[in-house]
């Protein structure tokens, strides 16, 4: 049974200059925008943040973020939900862009 993760991964009372620290996890990088936009669902239905963004030449590649959150370390906090969610290893921690 995949438990509900704490929404406490953005918080409105944060300081603004908290949103420059925050974090993001690659989940995955898929080359079917519409198998993107559903894992990206799957996601969110579970609790998390998440966003796709495109990338690439043609934009053909899509990659499906989870976050952002507050910090890194509450990204490892979640990181096994977040593997089996996305049922992916092979994700990559970077700092959120605007």
């Amino acid at each position: 049974m995949i438990r509900r993760p704490p929404r406490s991964t953005l918080s409105s009372s944060s300081a603004a200059s908290d949103v420059y620290k925050r974090q993001v996890y690659r989940a995955h990088v898929l080359s079917s925008k519409d198998n993107a936009e559903k894992l990206k669902e799957k996601i969110v239905n579970n609790g998390f943040p998440a966003f796709v963004e495109s990338f690439g030449d043609k934009g053909n590649l899509h990659a499906i973020y989870v976050g952002p959150f507050l910090s890194e370390n509450d990204i490892v906090t979640n990181m096994d939900l977040i593997k089996s969610i996305s049922e992916s290893n092979n994700g990559e921690v970077s700092r959120w862009k605007l």
